[in-house]
């Protein structure tokens, strides 16, 4: 099978770097974090009970800027990421339908050749009620069609001498969401500026790689160029995100370059149907 867009922000940004944290390590640790925060905040709350009227005013002041941010967010980004990716995909789930549109645009030369590059889009119309998922995605004048459901993921490519393949893999709410690699952006990101709008959404900019982050360099690859730009709704759905990055091999002669843009739309009002060369894929099986 072709490598996909997911494949590629691995490719691209994963297989050479080494030593690098997990998002689950860092997120374990943030689950902890949130753990203790919560049980100071709830012994804060019955000493308030007692307090002077200073205190009291205190703490109204430290829940409404608490209160400012997305759950999972603050004024840098993720800062609790499981949480702040869990609330995301129920935000998406809870409304039964969404589409994902995701483009990345890569490159890796090595010794000044290219060895890997171009530009993949792909569009996938998501359906959690009726468990299906069908994804359009377009790289060098090929188009494929993946179309997940409750059975098995069938699939179309328009410049094949054989179309059509079935696989084994079944639909996943997470999977079509783009989890990961969604998951491997905000891990890795955090955000010097951020502007909270009149309704509540949050947009983060002026960004900067988290050390120790999947993307995030190492003794021997080099970040040197990162920008990001991120913008969360009030309830806490992330409905845009890109990315771009240039890593380097440290004094070798090695650069992979990556643009990388993820968007979430028509949330509760998209429609999935079966694909138009589904009657004659299932004449052949």
């Amino acid at each position: 099978m072709r490598r996909t867009i997911a494949s590629v922000l691995v490719l691209v940004l994963l297989v050479t770097t080494a030593g690098c944290s997990s998002v689950t390590g860092s997120d374990s640790a943030d689950a902890t974090q949130t753990e203790t925060t919560d049980g100071a905040e709830e012994l804060a709350a019955d000493q308030t009970e007692t307090s002077d009227g200073d205190d009291e005013r205190t703490a109204a002041r430290t829940e409404t800027t608490a209160r400012a941010y997305p759950v999972g967010f603050d004024e840098s980004g993720a800062a609790e990421v499981d949480a702040a990716l869990e609330n995301h995909l129920a935000s998406l789930t809870e409304q039964g339908t969404f589409t994902v549109v995701l483009s990345a645009n890569s490159s890796v030369v090595v010794d000044g050749s290219v060895q890997q590059g171009g530009e993949r889009v792909a569009t996938r119309l998501v359906d959690v009620h009726n468990q299906r998922a069908l994804t359009t995605e377009e790289w060098s004048g090929e188009t494929t069609e993946q179309y997940a459901t409750r059975n098995a993921t069938f699939v179309y490519t328009n410049s094949s001498d054989e179309p059509y393949d079935v696989l084994r893999e079944t639909f996943n709410a997470s999977k079509s969401a783009a989890s990961d690699e969604l998951a491997t952006v905000v891990s890795s990101t955090s955000y010097d500026a951020v502007t909270t709008h009149e309704n509540g959404s949050v947009t983060y900019s002026e960004a900067s790689v988290r050390p120790g982050s999947p993307l995030a360099g190492d003794d021997e690859i080099v970040v040197e160029t990162f920008s990001s730009t991120m913008h969360v709704t009030e309830s806490g759905q992330i409905s845009s995100l890109s990315l771009h990055i240039v890593r380097a091999l440290d004094g070798g002669d090695y650069e992979s370059e990556l643009s990388f843009d993820i968007t979430y739309r028509d949330v509760g009002s998209t429609t999935v149907e079966d694909p138009h060369w589904m009657d004659e894929l299932r004449e052949r099986l």
